[in-house]
């Protein structure tokens, strides 16, 4: 796929469809360009062998989100929410309570 397209295709409304600006995207530290992807279930992984009761060998499996670039193209992209930027002055909280949505 060619540059120009690969860039036209990671646009949606003026937002980069990367991992780093998912609401899924949760970042290991930061300042870190690595994160995991908590769009997408948790992957099953061998980490070792162990041994049932009877001594016959088993696997040892352990299960870990997807880690992910946060410059990655993202495939379950849904835009972060910034709760900083919402104005909870305008929030019509006594109409939620009442319909018990709050």
């Amino acid at each position: 796929m060619g540059e120009e397209k690969r860039k036209a295709e990671t646009i949606l409304n003026g937002a980069r469809k990367a991992c780093g600006g998912c609401e899924y995207f949760r970042r290991g530290q930061v300042g870190q360009a690595m994160g995991v992807c908590r769009g997408a279930p948790p992957v099953p992984m061998v980490v070792g062998m162990g041994q049932d009761m009877s001594g016959k060998p088993v696997p040892i499996v352990n299960t870990y989100w997807p880690q992910v670039p946060d410059s990655e193209v993202c495939g379950h992209w849904e835009r972060k929410v910034d709760l900083a930027a919402i104005d909870l002055t305008k929030l019509d909280l006594e109409e939620a309570v009442s319909e018990g949505t709050a």
